[in-house]
């Protein structure tokens, strides 16, 4: 399994990385601050400030998740889960 990147907007995409993502990575990938939800082995994160920020709702994100995500998400799996 990948890291993956579920955009606000566009297709998800694999970042080019072949180890566990740094935070300055994370933070540059959802634009802020993180936030890590973990759902069994795996875990999404995502800006914790998006709804401040106004972020656009990321219904692909949200539909995994089971509640309303905004912006950029990283899925990480569980090779890469953060500890």
């Amino acid at each position: 399994m990948a890291i993956r990147v579920i955009p606000a907007q566009g297709e998800p995409f694999a970042p080019l990385v072949d180890k566990e993502p740094t935070l300055e990575q994370l933070q540059n990938w959802v634009g802020g601050y993180i936030e890590v939800m973990t759902l069994g082995d795996t875990q999404l994160v995502f800006d914790e400030e998006g709804i401040w920020k106004r972020l656009p709702i990321n219904h692909n994100a949200s539909n995994v998740a089971g509640r309303t995500l905004v912006g950029n998400v990283v899925v990480l799996t569980k090779e890469h889960l953060m500890t």
